[in-house]
């Protein structure tokens, strides 16, 4: 049997893709909080009060490439995208 840490599954970065939606500090803030100490999954989509965001890469602290699954933590950190189609 193996044990694994839990900084190995442990998500500093977190991107989000939003598109065609006005989202506000307050959206963003909502989701961080919504997603403590939840898992999350590469490509995921999160709907919250009508916003739809999804999750487009995670970074570990084990390496510096996308995985695909992890926990948000407070040490996470995230980054949103916006993409209009006109």
């Amino acid at each position: 049997m193996t044990i694994n840490k839990v900084s190995d599954y442990t998500a500093l970065r977190v991107e989000f893709a939003v598109r065609d939606q006005f989202v506000s500090r307050r959206d963003m803030w909502q989701l961080i909080q919504f997603l403590h100490k939840k898992t999350m999954y590469k490509n995921q989509l999160i709907e919250i009060e009508g916003l739809r965001f999804k999750v487009r890469n995670i970074f570990t602290s084990a390496s510096s490439a996308t995985a695909h699954n992890n926990i948000q933590t407070p040490k996470s950190s995230f980054g949103f995208s916006q993409q209009f189609q006109y």
